[in-house]
């Protein structure tokens, strides 16, 4: 097609879209872009990530007072789990947003699997204070859910895990 039959061909409007300079943001969409991933992908390299295991925990009041806590989690993700780790346990009877976490250390993995899941103690920290400094009353027996933090990771090695391996 030759220019009068483009012109003919097309409405005033359309013209004038097709033959006017982009705007800025047009034509510097794609740098704006490239700028804003990079910066993404630069934060993702500081943030922290951490890789949890979770699983049911019981606490059960003993004779001297105390918590004697044990956690079950699935043979899959035994072998991710060591002594001291930092454990976080949420309470059944008392709502997370009001109260918190309770915090713990792993003290110990029973040796051999059963029925099919590990048996993981954890000795807590503070006792039954919570995260948000407030006292659970005592119970003989209180359940909830055991976070099992076993390792702090980046976001962007999280992302890009598989370049890593190979």
């Amino acid at each position: 097609m030759n220019q009068a039959e483009i012109e003919n061909f097309y409405s005033e409007e359309a013209q004038e879209i097709i033959g006017g300079e982009p705007s800025w943001m047009i034509r510097r969409g794609m740098l704006i872009l490239a700028l804003i991933l990079l910066a993404l992908l630069f934060l993702c390299a500081f943030m922290q990530y951490p890789e949890t295991i979770q699983g049911p925990v019981t606490l059960n009041l003993d004779s001297s007072g105390g918590y004697e806590s044990k956690a079950t989690i699935d043979l899959l993700s035994a072998h991710k789990v060591k002594v001291g780790q930092k454990v976080t346990i949420q309470l059944s009877e008392f709502q997370f947003s009001a109260y918190g976490l309770l915090e713990g250390r792993v003290s110990g993995i029973m040796e051999g699997p059963m029925d099919s899941v590990y048996i993981v103690d954890v000795k807590l920290q503070n006792g039954l204070k919570t995260s948000f400094k407030k006292k659970i009353k005592p119970k003989k027996i209180l359940y909830g859910r055991i976070s099992i933090i076993v390792e702090t990771t980046t976001i962007f090695r999280k992302l890009f895990a598989r370049l890593y391996s190979i």
